[in-house]
């Protein structure tokens, strides 16, 4: 009875913890486009959670798969949310650059503008 037991534990899986490590890897790589990273790290860490109750449940299969689910999605969140601020920071200073830059070009034309008048 007992070979029965482990026959049918070693033939079980956890589809939630591996789905969970794929989808992690997969944010690292997305989170390299922002967004995309944080949203993909959201659905693997979900995946990787579920795996983990999972894996209770089948005696430790697939545990590791979780582990490491959890881990990669949340490297891929970190990694989309520095590029995402990253890219907010770039975005403010761009537009001030272009507002101090039209500024210039304006004050430059209505000092030449008075200056001609006087003339």
């Amino acid at each position: 009875m007992s070979e029965t037991l482990d026959q049918n534990t070693s033939n079980q899986s956890n589809g939630l913890a591996t789905g969970g490590l794929v989808v992690g890897i997969v944010s690292i790589v997305a989170g390299f486009f922002s967004w995309p990273g944080i949203l993909v790290g959201l659905v693997g860490l979900v995946l990787s959670i579920l795996g983990k109750k999972k894996a209770t449940e089948l005696n430790g299969v697939g545990k590791g798969a979780a582990q490491g689910g959890l881990i990669t999605s949340i490297i891929g969140m970190a990694i989309g949310l520095i590029i995402l601020i990253l890219a907010i920071m770039a975005a403010a200073a761009l537009v001030n650059g272009m507002e101090n830059g039209m500024n210039d070009a304006f004050n430059d034309a209505m000092r030449e503008a008075m200056e001609n008048a006087g003339n």
